[in-house]
């Protein structure tokens, strides 16, 4: 009798439907970004028309500024596809910190406690003025996850006046409603639209990371003079993009990382997660 042999399986790829998730997210790339750049010419009649003129007056054309639209739409609604309509799992709270990255348990790592003098003042030095990103770096796996940040008055009355606030001075913030991991959050906030001044005009959607509630804000900024508030920010981890485009909102623009698979064929996506500004709530100290 023959022995019949059965053929080999089809061996299955642990990370294909990874690769088909950020396939599907970097298609939708394209939609993302919508830029419309209309220009146009007046012409203006010169007031001695018909008439003989030594000097003739010169028109300019009247050229609009460029509109760019942004619409992230596309990536919450897949992300939320992928997860069957749950809500994001919380991953835990951070303290805001304008030099230093964030950490769970607000401990030393053994590299800080062990480090020679000299070598200590040299990293405090370069990092007073290049710090590394607060957000800590995670993994994919870690993507449709909420992530609270507590950012004491103090920290925001620094960062939107520049005061000791070098991610401010930098303009750490890559991308425009879903930004770069390595993005400044306080600075997101700015170009979402949070104001801490009560006089100043609040933007309309200030949360653009919330599907649910594009302008999920609790709590009142305080109008009597010396009041002080802190802020709990919450933002949605996501995966990365291969483009975050760069615009200009509420007096601040944000920075370009990366191109569109129509602009460039060597685009490759960026190195990190990205996050978008899920909740704000204001919390009036006593």
């Amino acid at each position: 009798m023959t022995a019949v042999t059965e053929p080999p399986r089809e061996t299955l790829d642990p990370n294909q439907a990874y690769r088909e998730t950020q396939s599907h997210i970097y298609s939708l790339q394209e939609t993302i970004l919508d830029s419309t750049k209309k220009a146009k010419e007046s012409k203006t009649e010169s007031p001695n028309e018909g008439h003989s003129s030594p000097k003739q007056e010169t028109t300019t054309p009247d050229i609009e500024p460029k509109q760019t639209t942004v619409n992230s739409l596309p990536i919450l609604n897949l992300n939320e596809e992928l997860h069957h309509g749950q809500a994001p799992s919380f991953l835990g709270s951070l303290e805001y910190n304008s030099h230093k990255v964030g950490n769970f348990n607000n401990s030393k790592t053994s590299s800080e406690v062990f480090q020679p003098p000299y070598v200590i003042l040299s990293e405090e030095h370069f990092l007073s003025h290049m710090p590394r990103p607060f957000i800590p770096e995670f993994g994919i796996d870690k993507a449709y996850s909420l992530l609270k940040i507590h950012i004491r008055y103090e920290q925001l009355q620094n960062a939107y006046n520049n005061i000791s606030a070098p991610r401010t001075t930098n303009n750490e913030l890559w991308g425009c409603d879903i930004y770069t991991d390595d993005s400044d959050p306080i600075l997101a906030l700015r170009h979402c639209g949070f104001q801490i001044d009560p006089k100043l005009t609040q933007g309309k959607v200030r949360t653009p990371g919330n599907l649910q509630n594009t302008d999920n804000v609790h709590g009142g900024l305080p109008t009597e003079d010396g009041a002080v508030f802190d802020l709990d920010l919450t933002i949605i981890l996501l995966q990365n993009l291969q483009y975050y485009p760069s615009t200009s909102r509420f007096g601040l623009s944000s920075r370009k990382w990366g191109s569109l698979p129509t602009e460039s064929e060597n685009c490759s996506p960026h190195d990190g997660l990205s996050f978008g500004i899920y909740e704000i709530a204001i919390v009036k100290r006593n």
